[in-house]
């Protein structure tokens, strides 16, 4: 009798175990749910028809807020197909430009194949996902909302409705300052980077510590876009810029020199000379629909652009 009763006992128990464990895979996979110190990413690289999947180990515990950030764009699928528009030796820039296949390309009045248009500014403005960024942090997505971290100085009310569509930066020239333990740039980092700013204006900004802060506007006021160290120095110094993501694993590293090696050899085999693989494209506009300064809406940048384009085609969350 006592045998049957505890073995009953323990067919429910693990029943419910099961039941709780769902619940929350269920829950963490829609971003809620329990929150670890370190969450992880996969994101898939396409070049030459080739793909290439690296891990990442995610930061939250240095850098919540940036992490937030990327995880809800992530699960937004905002991070899918994109380009990596700005080519430099030691950084790959991506998270800001849509890849349209010639198929797709040839459905759309207003966007030109990739092989045509990489050379051209007014292509990069085509593809630009700046007004869908905007949409997704105003609006969310499937019922979500995002996290807003950064308002008007002065701003009477702290809310969603009231905040601007910038990110703050959670890096040593903002005031964020970790004791010990701090990123630092290394192979296949990650870090959110922001386009420069002529604004002097301050902003108030929400830290991971629910702190309220007036703080310079320029170091605030990253959207989407996000760099991959590819050397091991980057043009981005740790000083200014989020570095809130590393590498998981030395399988992840070799992927990556993997990745790098297959462009060299590409750009070996097929031109004579390696610079002819990028372009360097200027007055491309960024930033139109800039909310604080008038003088920084519309700016122009410089990209160094791919023959080849180099595509994000997938950036998921695989532990919350």
């Amino acid at each position: 009798m006592k045998t049957k009763i505890l073995r009953k006992t323990l067919i429910a128990f693990t029943a419910v175990c099961a039941i709780g464990a769902a619940a929350c895979l269920s829950a963490c996979s829609s971003g809620g749910g329990i929150k670890t110190r370190h969450p992880t990413a996969q994101i898939t690289i396409s070049f030459n028809d080739e793909d290439y999947t690296l891990k990442y180990k995610l930061y939250r515990n240095m850098y919540p807020v940036t992490v937030q950030h990327f995880i809800e764009l992530a699960n937004a699928g905002f991070y899918d197909n994109m380009i990596v528009h700005d080519y430099e030796t030691n950084d790959w820039k991506t998270g800001g430009y849509a890849y349209y296949s010639d198929e797709e390309a040839e459905k759309r009045d207003s966007v030109e194949p990739y092989s045509d248009g990489y050379k051209d500014a007014s292509y990069y403005e085509s593809i630009s996902k700046e007004e869908e960024y905007y949409k997704i942090v105003r609006d969310g997505y499937d019922d979500k909302t995002f996290t807003p971290s950064v308002w008007r100085d002065g701003e009477a009310n702290y809310t969603r409705d009231n905040a601007l569509c910038t990110l703050i930066g959670e890096f040593e020239n903002n005031g964020h300052n970790i004791k010990n333990g701090a990123l630092s740039g290394e192979f296949g980092s990650l870090r959110m980077y922001y386009t420069d700013k002529t604004s002097t204006s301050f902003v108030t900004v929400k830290n991971g510590k629910d702190e309220y802060l007036s703080l310079d506007y320029k170091y605030n006021s990253a959207t989407s876009l996000f760099a991959i160290q590819t050397g091991t120095a980057s043009s981005l110094p740790t000083e200014d810029y989020c570095i809130f993501a590393v590498l998981k694993n030395s399988k992840s590293e070799d992927k990556l020199n993997e990745l790098m090696d297959d462009i060299a050899d590409y750009i070996d085999d097929t031109y004579d000379e390696s610079d002819e693989f990028t372009e360097s494209v200027g007055d491309v506009h960024v930033d139109n629909l800039e909310e604080l300064s008038t003088d920084d809406q519309g700016q122009t940048d410089t990209f160094r652009t791919t023959a080849v384009p180099i595509i994000i085609r997938e950036v998921r969350i695989t532990k919350y």
